[in-house]
């Protein structure tokens, strides 16, 4: 997932899981976020042992005009990682 952050905005806000259908084997999803502004990419979050049954809440600041994105990895096949009630906070 990877969007453009508008202005006003200077928060990323949602939480991650894996879904209930997910038959997870070996605890190695993750999901990371980052921003990408000209040629600098950096790391905002990151958090390994995503698991089914349990969610995540990430809350990372973030900057008008940079690029983010949200990956997930570390899937054996039978896990689907959900990015749930994201939203971009002005506060």
């Amino acid at each position: 997932m990877e969007f453009k952050v508008p202005d006003g905005v200077d928060r990323l806000e949602f939480v991650a899981g894996l879904t209930d259908s997910s038959t997870e084997t070996d605890r190695s999803a993750y999901i990371a976020v980052w921003a990408h502004a000209g040629n600098d990419l950096t790391k905002l979050f990151e958090s390994s042992g995503v698991t089914v049954g349990a969610v995540i809440p990430v809350s990372v600041p973030v900057r008008p005009g940079n690029t983010i994105r949200i990956d997930g990895g570390g899937l054996n096949g039978n896990e689907t990682l959900c990015v749930c009630n994201p939203k971009l906070v002005a506060t």
